[in-house]
């Protein structure tokens, strides 16, 4: 209970003096600890019912009802006095973290509607586990890959991470991860990718029976980010985009994702990372590329496929050829033929997409 102010102090003190008895003596007649009614009257300790009822015998019952409606006055002033302050707090806590993340992107991803601050904020914190804004930056443990010409703003990147964590979270197991086991996965979700019918689910499927989590997160915008992995709890998690609806870069993306897991991830990685390290130019990134051409077409085959730069109509006819032999998605190797030759006019039919 709040303290009462020095004027209710005064306000008993002058009612003892018109009775004509000293503090000591209305202690006496009351049975109230003096040094208890001393603080009474100097406004450190408030003034109570208890001690209402035992006033009553020097004091009138208006006298008694009075002093009761100021206490309760002030006692309400300081809970009014509280909730402004700390729907400051609230205001000014949302803000400090607005400048490092999209706090309305987060509220609209989960649709959030209400405009009480502190309603948002106890959301925010409990479904993000986000940490302090003190401690959150633009950092975060993992790998992801993302365009190196577009979509940098680091504010929502670490937006986006937010996000793709939270859903990854959802995602229940059927097997227990066993990095041993990365290889033997890989080979099957190259038949997969190969295979492109029912492509997400059997994909999603198969990590799970892996013990990785995978998901999906649209993006958000300013931040072209294609997929992203990280470990926590020791349990490693891939989060793609699918900003394209295609089959050769789904089929990249969760490679290149799974390669960051076999060749980086492990217990001992640092708890943040900056994002700014991940680029196409970075040793790892490279390393996670190469993981992932080698597995969905082995280097001493790719060397094999025909690739003429003077005519890719030609080219691409060949390389439909060439993959149906070695029973390579068609669109796999064409788009490997076309980043890697920056050659893009190849006609898209509708085998290219996701099934």
């Amino acid at each position: 209970m709040a303290a009462n102010t020095p004027d209710i102090g005064k306000e008993l003190k002058q009612l003892f003096d018109n009775l004509g008895y000293t503090q000591k003596k209305i202690a006496e007649i009351t049975n109230i600890v003096p040094s208890h009614l001393s603080e009474i009257i100097s406004g450190k300790k408030p003034f109570t019912i208890p001690i209402a009822a035992k006033l009553l015998d020097i004091l009138t019952p208006q006298q008694v009802e009075n002093l009761i409606k100021h206490q309760l006055t002030i006692e309400r002033f300081a809970i009014e006095t509280d909730k402004c302050a700390n729907k400051d707090t609230n205001t000014k806590t949302i803000s400090d973290y607005d400048n490092i993340i999209s706090v309305k992107t987060l509220c609209n991803r989960l649709n959030i509607k209400s405009e009480d601050d502190e309603e948002k904020l106890s959301l925010l914190l409990n479904i993000y586990k986000l940490p302090s804004y003190e401690s959150l930056s633009a950092t975060s443990s993992g790998f992801f890959r993302k365009s190196a010409a577009t979509g940098l703003d680091t504010r929502m990147i670490l937006t986006w991470i937010l996000l793709a964590k939270d859903e990854a979270r959802k995602v229940e197991l059927s097997g227990v991860y066993n990095k041993e086991k990365i290889p033997e996965l890989s080979q099957k979700l190259r038949i997969i990718l190969n295979e492109n019918h029912d492509t997400i689910l059997r994909i999603g499927k198969e990590f799970s029976n892996y013990g990785i989590r995978f998901c999906i997160v649209e993006k958000t915008s300013k931040a072209s980010i294609e997929g992203y992995s990280f470990l926590e709890n020791n349990i490693p998690s891939i989060v793609l985009t699918m900003r394209y609806n295609r089959i050769d870069n789904l089929a990249f993306n969760v490679m290149h994702e799974l390669g960051h897991i076999f060749l980086h991830l492990n217990n001992d990685m640092p708890e943040n990372v900056s994002i700014e390290k991940y680029d196409t130019q970075n040793i790892k990134e490279q390393q996670a590329d190469k993981y992932a051409n080698d597995v969905l077409i082995p280097e001493y085959l790719w060397m094999t496929a025909p690739k003429n730069l003077n005519n890719p109509f030609a080219t691409s006819k060949l390389l439909t050829q060439w993959s149906k032999i070695h029973h390579i998605n068609k669109w796999i190797a064409l788009g490997r033929f076309s980043h890697e030759t920056g050659l893009y006019k190849i006609k898209n039919d509708e085998s290219r997409y996701i099934n």
